[in-house]
């Protein structure tokens, strides 16, 4: 280590080959595993005249938000896939038709900004027996279900193709066992699968369309329906106060008048207690479960290449998993403070809030650079240096400059590939078993609005 820092002490920049095949081949599918997951929508509030501008600043800001609160967004989409699953057991069981019809539109609009202050139910159940209105309600229904993005060409045929691409890589990285570029090149490959988890789950709930679709599709029945979608981040207790407002009118499976007089007083207005922050912490953590996994999977593979120890890539995974823990259990925090009693409080309390928001935008933009900065700085090169092998070896600790050494091929045989199949076949029971969810969830849905659909 010693004679390496002192004789090479600079960087060995990357040549065209060792950051275009890792550019195409990981990098490029993992911004457009990204760019499959919903934009963040400018609320109505937030609305100037310079819209387009505005709009961009918004979708911009939303994807650094994903990239910098993986945990969030990775939660809100499970969480959302299991909500949809309970919803449809609902949805089956009761008998109902003005029943199956709300528990239908909290399925398909739960993404939508709830409102405490708007009297839509009033709305949705008026005329709740007559023709007209059981017409308008499943009409409404039927076009969102008629609005669904074609998952099969739009999000997993995408996907499908990026996993073929990965899978001739490996494939091709059996020929190249104990380089260790290549090695470093899987490491990054294995930790975005984070992100090709997050495209396809996130787009198997069965709310995954845009809030004009919605309100185009609801304006006959909910005519001051204007709203937007929540992110990700914020999905959980949204959908939270939409299954609320759904138990209100029928809590035990019948129906309680409530509608005619929705006002959201205080007697309605969800109470956040201890169970309700009990499935937030357990959603948050097992959205950070799969960003941890991967990250320890690339971990290991750099932790092993070439050099046994820490170097900077992987302690820029470990950083990355360890900020995002600290930003997800933080949402939690911020949101019990805004809903708990200490929100009727002082100034003192509007300044801890102010204060927690503050924490919450610098975490998320300082895990935006280490994922977003530690990617260039790999492609750049910038990481080949010997201090990078091994960051915390002593100056008499042995350290591997060439590729194809005896340790790097053992340890692309015990390491680098076997992890990096694990972390795919991990990456593939969870699309499977979501997938299975969405098109369960979508042939009861149909084949209750759509009667052709039985056999």
């Amino acid at each position: 280590m010693e004679w390496c820092v002192k004789h090479c002490s600079g960087f060995q920049p990357s040549s065209r080959d060792e950051w275009l095949q890792p550019l195409a081949t990981w990098f490029a599918p993992a911004v457009a595993f990204l760019l499959l997951v919903p934009p963040e929508e400018v609320e109505e509030k937030q609305k100037t005249n310079n819209g387009a501008v505005w709009d961009q600043l918004i979708w911009i800001r939303g994807y650094v938000t994903i990239l910098g609160d993986p945990a969030s967004a990775l939660g809100g989409a499970l969480m959302d896939v299991v909500n949809d699953f309970e919803h449809v057991a609902r949805f089956c069981y009761v008998d109902e038709c003005l029943e199956k019809d709300t528990t239908a539109f909290v399925i398909l609009a739960g993404h939508l900004k709830y409102r405490k202050n708007e009297p839509l139910g009033a709305a949705w159940c008026s005329g709740e027996g007559d023709e007209d209105s059981i017409r308008k309600r499943k009409h409404a229904i039927k076009m969102i279900l008629s609005a669904k993005t074609s998952f099969l060409s739009g999000v997993f045929l995408p996907c499908v193709l990026a996993i073929a691409v990965a899978a001739a890589t490996l494939n091709d990285y059996y020929g190249k066992k104990g380089d260790s570029t290549t090695g470093l090149n899987l490491a990054y490959g294995v930790w975005y699968n984070w992100l090709l988890v997050l495209a396809v789950v996130c787009n198997c709930s069965i709310n995954s369309i845009s809030s004009d679709v919605a309100q185009l599709s609801f304006k006959e029945v909910l005519p001051d329906l204007v709203t937007s979608s929540v992110p990700l981040r914020k999905r959980y207790a949204n959908t939270a106060e939409w299954n609320h407002w759904l138990n209100q009118k029928y809590p035990g499976g019948q129906y309680t008048g409530v509608g005619a007089s929705d006002t959201h007083n205080a007697s309605s207005r969800m109470d956040f207690d201890g169970p309700f922050y009990l499935k937030f912490v357990v959603g948050q953590t097992l959205g950070w479960c799969c960003v941890a996994f991967f990250t320890a999977c690339a971990t290991v593979i750099a932790y092993t290449t070439p050099t046994v120890g820490i170097g900077c890539r992987s302690m820029n995974f470990i950083l990355y998993a360890a900020t995002a823990l600290l930003i997800c259990l933080l949402v939690v925090f911020r949101h019990w403070v805004e809903n708990s009693g200490l929100a009727s409080g002082g100034d003192r309390t509007k300044r801890f809030k102010r204060i927690l928001d503050a924490l919450y935008c610098t975490l998320v933009l300082f895990n935006f650079l280490v994922i977003f900065g530690g990617t260039g700085f790999h492609l750049a090169g910038r990481w080949h240096t010997c201090r990078c092998m091994s960051l915390f070896g002593r100056p008499g600790d042995l350290i591997e400059l060439a590729p194809y050494t005896k340790q790097a091929k053992e340890n692309a045989e015990n390491f680098w590939l076997l992890i990096a199949h694990v972390s795919y076949s991990i990456s593939w029971l969870i699309i499977v078993v979501c997938v299975a969810v969405r098109s369960y969830v979508i042939m009861r849905l149909e084949s209750y609005y759509y009667p052709r659909y039985t056999t």
